[in-house]
């Protein structure tokens, strides 16, 4: 039976709990991403914590990568296996918040730079603002879906760790070439700054949502 055959019958697929596996594994990761980049810098010192800076992160990235894809199957397989769940609707937001902080705060012990700490500040400021706004009675049914520049957000965030922590594999190409460590790390930063951005106005319209929600 196909997706939209379930559908229609209103049966679940017998892999309905597949989606929700994968929000939960996309849950798994975060701890496993925070500490594979806080780690090193916390241990190893001189030369070590140099070699280790071009090893983890790359490997953090990838992680990232396994996120977002989980991320971007788990809805797909919900609506496909008629398995959309008030489970999954909560925890998906959450999934994707917890993976973005664990990797922004595993960030911060790589870099001290502002240019990086500064708009990591403003992402987990306002995920931890709309999560505490997602938790009021008053106010959850206005802000419980996420808008699409919300969506977008969540996607400019997830690329702009990936190419940051992907730098240091700019040392494997010659000088000639464009994909070098400090060009993947400027494009990183610029994406996070963009993601900080979209961060702040859709904070904000959540917290316009909220103030008119019934009370």
């Amino acid at each position: 039976m196909t997706g939209s055959e379930a559908e229609q019958n209103g049966a679940r697929a017998p892999l309905a709990w597949l989606p929700n596996a994968l929000t939960m594994a996309r849950v798994a990761l975060a701890p496993v991403i925070l500490l594979v980049l806080a780690a090193g810098p916390s241990v190893y010192a001189g030369d070590a914590a140099a070699r280790y800076l071009t090893i983890w992160p790359p490997v953090a990235a990838g992680l990232l990568v396994v996120a977002a894809l989980f991320d971007f199957l788990d809805g797909r397989l919900a609506r496909a296996l008629n398995a959309q769940s008030a489970f999954g609707q909560r925890w998906d937001p959450i999934a994707d918040k917890l993976v973005v902080a664990a990797a922004l705060i595993g960030g911060a012990f790589m870099t001290t730079t502002m240019l990086y700490l500064m708009p990591a500040t403003v992402i987990l400021a306002r995920d931890a603002y709309v999560s505490w706004l997602r938790a009021q009675p008053a106010s959850a049914d206005a802000v419980v879906a996420p808008s699409m520049l919300a969506k977008w957000k969540t996607a400019i965030e997830f690329a702009a760790l990936i190419v940051f922590f992907a730098a240091p594999l700019g040392a494997l190409f010659s000088a000639p070439a464009p994909v070098t460590t400090t060009n993947l790390s400027v494009a990183g930063l610029s994406l996070l700054w963009l993601a900080a951005a979209l961060s702040a106005w859709t904070g904000l319209d959540y917290a316009h949502a909220a103030r008119r929600a019934p009370r």
